[in-house]
Order: structure tokens, then C-alpha cells, then sequence
């Protein structure tokens, strides 16, 4: 089925808001995210389907025909992508993420939107107690060890509770933030931190408490939902700067898993948390999604695994990451894709493609011209 698509990573921020809210008129973007959303408007071409069309900035929409048409001449399965038009109506919308803002920027280029309803009931299994829930889940019935669960709290003097058992330092999180905002450690409890946290409070009704843990590898599993059943889709093995994302690596899904299990964790465990994320995502949000999601790992020093630190309901880099792994890098080669304000390019670093496949180099995934990179750089190539 053909969709039109629309790269939104101001989603999450957009959430802290009720749909009503927000898919009745825009909000003003700082110019740092405009600009990521900008320069990013043709990202989905990536993962699109035959009929597929993407939403760019009106000014950008010859500049990104010709694009496109550039790189359907190296990657062949573009040319069946194209820029949304009034021949698209009636497709059904595809965001990066759905909050109300999504659906209103959507519906204006003629797509199908979920109802008001089913868009508040999107953001609020988006917020961050839906990780408690499957950390919940996952408690009653597997087997797999857990750190300790976080807690919700409304009021600072439940916060101050649930730090108490937290001796290496605690992490505060906003229910809805975006790119590491929100999400602050502490070590001590002061007057200070606490009329930070109150003040987190009375913004978004409550803040998540986690136990600071002494991780050495951050990771997700990928899914997806359709027909109410969650389906593990595969690994994604990513890095970030200052709490913010940085980059992925590009590789098969096997490749990740030998690099987590020589880092310390136990591939049985990781199978078990393939199977039980997917049965808790079922039961818990599978009635009310159907897309894509992230469920944000981490690997600690002692092997343990925290099985589920976020659940991201919609598009990630990861997946991104694994599409471009599977469409467009050469086999047995290894890569990273990131995204960084932009820079000017290395001219000896040209891409080398083969085939449609991506063997060596450096090559842009959006158009030139946009204020950040979105870029894959070949890093090995074993053969």
C-alpha cells in the first residue's frame, strides 16, 4: 500500500502536548529543529515502498525532484518514490512519528490520519511509563534478570523515596523530551535538584526515577507492529554525543550481536529478550500502533542487560540504519551512518557503487545544501 511519508523529528516534543492541541493549529520550532527537519525532508525515500511519496518544503520541491532523480539513476528501487503531489490524496499518512502536529501537516498534503482519539492514545503510550510497563511484564513472566524498575512519581517527596535504594546516582526523566532533553542524572539529592525536578513536574504531571547504571554499550531492538502483533525485526548498535544521537553502525544483524556478546552479554539472554520485548509489546500496545518502533537497551559491566530503558513508538535512526544496511551496503561491509551539522565535504572520499550497492566511501543521503549531513561513511570492507 502506498503511503505518503513525512520526516518529523520534532515528534517527541510535539507530544507533550494533547493532540487536540496540536493538530489544530502549528507550533513555532526552534531553528536548530527546523533546520534537522528541513534538511532531512527526503530521508524516507529510503525506506519508502513502489508509490510512495514524500512531503518536502514547498521551495526545496524542484531541487529535491532532481535530486531524487540523481539517485535513482545509482539506486534503482528510488524511481518508484516521488514528491507528494495532489494525484496522492487519499494515501494514507506515514510520519516519522504521530502526534497531532503530524497529522495536521499530513492531512493538508491529503493524507489519511488516524482519529483524535487514536492520537492521543499514540502519545500516551509514548510516554515513558510505557517502558515501566514492559519492565513490568517482562518481571511476571520471564525468567531474565532485571535491574531495578524505575518508578513514576508526581510529587518531589516520591521522588525523594524512590532514590533511596539508588546509592550510584539516579536519572530524572520528563515523560515526553526529545534528542537527551529531559533526561538529567544526579548523584546527591539538594534543595536545588529538587526544585529542578519540581519544576520538571509541573510541566508534564510526573517524572520517571531510574537507577543509574554502569553501562559500557548502548543498544535497541527493532520492531514491528501490524495486526496487534509486535514482530522483532533486528538490532541496532548506536552511539550518541553530550545525550544526544550521534550515529549507527551499519552491519548485518549477526555482526551486532557478536559485538554485544564479546562486550559481556549472554546471546541465550539476548534471544529471551528478543521474544519476551515482542510478547509485551503485543499486550500492551499492540491493540493501538501499527508501525515501527525502538526499544533502547543497555549493557552493563557485569553483563546484565536493562531490557527496555525507552520505548521509542516510531521511526529511529536504528531503524533507518537498518534499512540502509539492508538496501543499499555492499555485503560483508561495514559502515556508519550519522547525523551532524554540516560540514564541508572530503573530496577523495567519494562514493563507490557497484550494483546499487554502496562498496566504499562517503555518500549523502539528502540533498546538498541543508544545514546538517545525513551520511553513511564505509568504514570495512572484508572482501
Amino acid at each position: 500500500m502506498p503511503y505518503i511519508r513525512l520526516f518529523n523529528p520534532e515528534n517527541d516534543i510535539m507530544l507533550q502536548w494533547p493532540a487536540e492541541r496540536t493538530i489544530a493549529s502549528a507550533h513555532t520550532l526552534s531553528p536548530n529543529v527546523e533546520a534537522l527537519r528541513r534538511a532531512g525532508a527526503m530521508l524516507p525515500v529510503w525506506w519508502s515502498s513502489p508509490g510512495d511519496a514524500v512531503i518536502v518544503h514547498d521551495d526545496d520541491s524542484l531541487y529535491s525532484r532532481k535530486w531524487l532523480d540523481e539517485m535513482s539513476a545509482l539506486f534503482p528501487f528510488l524511481s518508484h518514490v516521488s514528491i507528494v503531489s495532489a494525484t496522492d490524496t487519499g494515501k494514507p499518512g506515514a510520519p516519522w512519528g504521530w502526534s497531532g502536529d503530524a497529522a495536521r501537516r499530513l492531512s493538508r498534503a491529503g493524507a489519511e490520519c488516524p482519529s483524535i482519539a487514536q492520537l492521543e492514545r499514540m502519545r500516551m503510550l509514548s510516554h515513558r511509563c510505557t517502558s515501566l510497563m514492559v519492565m513490568e511484564y517482562l518481571k511476571q513472566n520471564s525468567t531474565i534478570p532485571l535491574p531495578l524498575l524505575p518508578t513514576e512519581a508526581t510529587t518531589v517527596e516520591e521522588v525523594q523515596l524512590a532514590v533511596a535504594s539508588s546509592p550510584n546516582g539516579f536519572y530524572i526523566k520528563s515523560p515526553w523530551s526529545s534528542s537527551g532533553r529531559g533526561v538529567v542524572r544526579f548523584d546527591t539529592i539538594s534543595e536545588k535538584v529538587l526544585q529542578r525536578i519540581g519544576g520538571m513536574i509541573r510541566r508534564q504531571g510526573s517524572v520517571m526515577v531510574e537507577q543509574a547504571l554502569n553501562g559500557i554499550q548502548d543498544f535497541a531492538m527493532l520492531y514491528h507492529i501490524a495486526d496487534g502483533k509486535a514482530q522483532w525485526k533486528g538490532y541496532s548498535l548506536f552511539f550518541n554525543s553530550h545525550s544526544s544521537y550521534s550515529g549507527n553502525l551499519l552491519c548485518d544483524d549477526a555482526t551486532i550481536e557478536h559485538r554485544l556478546v564479546s562486550a559481556g552479554a549472554d546471546r541465550k539472554t539476548l534471544i529471551a529478550i528478543r521474544h519476551c520485548v515482542a510478547n509485551a509489546l503485543s499486550e500492551i500496545i499492540g491493540r493501538d500502533y501499527t508501525g515501527w518502533l525502538g526499544v533502547d537497551m543497555l549493557l552493563d559491566r557485569d553483563g546484565m542487560i536493562a531490557p527496555c530503558i525507552e520505548v521509542n513508538l516510531r521511526m529511529t535512526m536504528g531503524v533507518v540504519a537498518h534499512f540502509l544496511a539492508e538496501r543499499i551496503l555492499a555485503p560483508d561491509t561495514e559502515a556508519v551512518y550519522s547525523v551532524e551539522p554540516h560540514s564541508p565535504r572530503e573530496k577523495n572520499n567519494s562514493p563507490t557503487i557497484v550494483d546499487g550497492r554502496l562498496i566504499a566511501g562517503e555518500l549523502m543521503l539528502t540533498p546538498p545544501g541543508g544545514a546538517f549531513d545525513f551520511k553513511i561513511s564505509v568504514t570495512e570492507r572484508k572482501r
